[in-house]
């Protein structure tokens, strides 16, 4: 696989959590919840994972665009 196959396939996986947490936000009222409530455990969860995913596509922009070798 190619760069800009996996640059996609990460972009494709981005959309989809972008819809789960469009999801799971209205489906949950989080002002309402303690921090410690298994709705906030796994929006805490599934953000660490968003900021890991947006990391990868953004080291994948830099080294397409030629900044990281």
């Amino acid at each position: 696989m190619n760069i800009a196959d996996h640059y996609d396939e990460l972009l494709i996986e981005r959309a989809r959590m972008d819809k789960y947490f469009s999801i799971f936000l209205d489906e949950n009222d989080l002002d309402e919840q303690p921090t410690n409530s298994p709705a906030w455990l796994t929006y805490k969860s599934k953000l660490t994972d968003y900021s890991l995913l947006n990391l990868r596509i953004r080291s994948i922009e830099m080294k397409i665009k030629g900044k990281l070798k």
